[in-house]
């Protein structure tokens, strides 16, 4: 499994200005997003998503939280600048 928070290390960029901000405790909905993604050759290919609800300009950075034993788990949070939760996911293994 692999998770990019932001940019991931490349300067960030917003979304359309249309498209409001979206994340844990300020959800809105929306649709579709323009963006694009990278091909083999190189280039980069124009495409939109709509599975993303998470959609938030500022800055974050990944808090990861192991809890080994018999049904291990990872619980991984976005957090804002400020220390607020953005986003957030758990994977667990076993029972």
């Amino acid at each position: 499994m692999y998770v990019t928070a932001g940019g991931g290390g490349r300067g960030l960029y917003g979304f359309p200005a249309d498209v409001p901000e979206s994340y844990e405790g300020h959800e809105h909905a929306a649709g579709a997003v323009g963006t694009f993604h990278w091909t083999r050759g190189g280039r980069s290919a124009p495409g939109t998503v709509t599975w993303s609800r998470v959609r938030y300009r500022g800055f974050s950075l990944l808090s990861v939280e192991a809890e080994p034993g018999p049904a291990p788990r990872l619980t991984v949070s976005a957090l804002a600048s400020d220390g607020g939760r953005v986003d957030h996911f758990e994977v667990r293994r076993g029972v």
